[in-house]
């Protein structure tokens, strides 16, 4: 990764840091009021398909399988919308994520516009 590159990516998302992991409370269901609220059965299946996207998203990007792991990332980032709202800090956590990815394979438009996602939740 260049200088350039490196600056970009943290000028947009800040530092990187790692697979986004999943909200250690429902704080950002509370931040987020548009947030539709599943039952609890649905919330744990949804949870468990987020950590299952997680993981694979992380070991397809550790592959060098970048497609496939942006696409486990959108999928992520959709499920953590219904989840905890699209304001959530995990949106922006995998917005943050997905643009050093797509800036590996040269997507610039894509990787300008997760950064831009992720600064504007945050």
């Amino acid at each position: 990764m260049s200088v350039l590159t490196l600056s970009f990516v943290i000028l947009c998302c800040g530092l990187p840091s790692g697979i986004p992991s999943a909200p250690a409370d429902a704080s950002s269901a509370q931040k987020n009021p548009g947030a539709t609220a599943p039952d609890a059965k649905a919330r744990a299946l949804a949870q468990a398909e987020l950590d299952r996207l997680r993981d694979r998203a992380g070991q397809l990007a550790a592959d060098g399988k970048l497609p496939e792991a942006i696409a486990a990332g959108e999928k992520a980032i959709g499920l953590t919308r219904v989840l905890d709202g699209p304001n959530a800090d995990g949106v922006a956590n995998w917005q943050a994520w997905l643009a050093p990815l797509y800036e590996k394979q040269l997507n610039w438009s894509a990787a300008r516009k997760s950064c831009e996602e992720a600064l504007v939740i945050r």
